[in-house]
C-alpha cells in the first residue's frame, strides 16, 4: 500500500447531504477497495454441527477475507482480542432458502485502524442477522450491506459502541429489497465522549418488485462531552409503491431527569455516564447470547459479573 494514496469507501448509494461531507470516507493507503484486501488470506466456512461456531483472531491477525455459505442454520462469532496491526476484513455471505444465519462481530482490539465490511446475498424464507460490538481503535470503518433478492428474505442489524479519547468510527449499513415481503431493520447505539467523531449512514433500498416489504432503520446517540462530534446520514429509497419505510433518532444529551434521579441514589455524574455507556452494549450482548463473549467484553470494560 501507498501511503500517499486513498479510496473511497462506506460510499452512500445515492450522494446526498455534500454539505455534511458524509457521503463516504477517505481509506488512506490504497488506491481502490480492491487494493485494501490484496495479499490477506482467504477463509471458507460452510458452518454444520453445533452452534455457536467461534473464530479468535489475536495479535497475529492483520486480516482475512470470509466467505460462508450457509445451508443450515448457523451462529458465527468472529471475535478481534489484540492487534496492533492495520486489520482488514471482508466477509461474503451466501444464505440459502430457509435458512438463517446469525453473525457477530466483537472487536476489542486496539489496532491503529480497524476494517470490516460483510457483504451477503440472503434468499427465499432466508434471513440474516448481524450485531457488532466496537470497543477500541484510533479509527474504526464498519460495513453491513444485504441482498434481499429472496421472497420473505430478511436482514437486521444492531451496532454498539463506545467511543473514547479522539476515536472515529464510520458506519455504512444498507439493506437492498428486491424479494417480495422481504423485511429489514438497521439499528445502532453508542456514546460519543472525549473528542471522539461518529459518521452513520443508514439505507432502505426499496427496488421495483419488491411489494409488501418493510424496513425500518433508528439510531441512538449519546452526547457525553460537548467536543464530539456527530453525523448521521439516514436515507430511504424508494422505486415500488407497495411498502413500508421509516426512521427514528435519538441523539443527545443524557435525560436530565433520569441523570437528576441516580444522583439522589448516591451515585456521581461519572458513574452514571459509565452505567449508561454499558447499557448500550448489554443490548447487543443479548442478541449474541454467549455467555463467555459477554464475559471478555465486561472484562474489557472492567465490570464484574455476578
Amino acid at each position: 500500500m501507498n501511503a500517499n494514496e486513498s479510496t473511497k469507501i462506506n460510499i452512500l448509494p445515492v450522494p446526498t447531504w455534500n454539505h455534511l461531507n458524509i457521503n463516504d470516507v477517505d481509506y488512506v493507503g490504497a488506491s481502490s477497495a480492491e487494493e485494501i484486501f490484496e495479499g490477506i488470506k482467504k477463509i471458507n466456512i460452510e458452518p454444520s454441527g453445533s452452534n455457536p461456531v467461534i473464530y479468535d483472531f489475536d495479535e497475529d491477525f492483520d486480516g482475512a477475507q470470509i466467505t460462508i455459505n450457509a445451508k443450515e442454520d448457523s451462529d458465527i462469532i468472529f471475535r478481534f482480542l489484540k492487534s496492533d496491526k492495520d486489520t482488514k476484513v471482508k466477509i461474503k455471505s451466501k444464505i440459502n432458502d430457509g435458512t438463517k444465519l446469525s453473525i457477530s462481530i466483537v472487536k476489542l482490539s486496539d489496532n491503529e485502524r480497524f476494517y470490516v465490511t460483510s457483504d451477503a446475498v440472503v434468499n427465499k424464507d432466508a434471513s440474516l442477522s448481524l450485531t457488532t460490538v466496537s470497543l477500541g481503535n484510533k479509527a474504526t470503518y464498519l460495513e453491513g450491506k444485504a441482498d434481499l433478492t429472496g421472497d420473505a428474505s430478511s436482514f437486521d442489524t444492531y451496532t454498539s459502541y463506545i467511543l473514547e479519547k479522539d476515536e472515529f468510527l464510520d458506519m455504512n449499513y444498507v439493506a437492498d429489497h428486491k424479494g417480495q415481503n422481504t423485511e429489514s431493520e438497521i439499528v445502532s447505539a453508542g456514546v460519543l465522549k472525549e473528542g471522539t467523531k461518529k459518521n452513520s449512514r443508514q439505507t432502505i433500498n426499496f427496488i421495483s418488485g419488491c411489494s409488501g416489504s418493510k424496513g425500518s432503520e433508528s439510531e441512538e446517540v449519546l452526547l457525553l462531552d460537548d467536543d464530539v462530534i456527530n453525523k448521521s446520514a439516514p436515507l430511504i429509497l424508494c422505486t415500488e409503491e407497495d411498502v413500508e419505510g421509516e426512521h427514528g433518532a435519538s441523539i443527545g444529551e443524557p435525560d436530565e431527569d433520569t441523570v437528576f434521579y441516580l444522583k439522589s441514589r448516591g451515585l456521581s455524574l461519572e458513574k452514571i455516564h459509565e452505567m449508561l455507556s454499558f447499557a448500550k452494549i448489554e443490548t447487543a450482548l443479548k442478541r449474541i447470547n454467549h455467555e463467555e463473549t459477554t464475559k471478555l467484553v465486561h472484562k474489557h470494560l472492567g465490570v464484574e459479573d455476578d
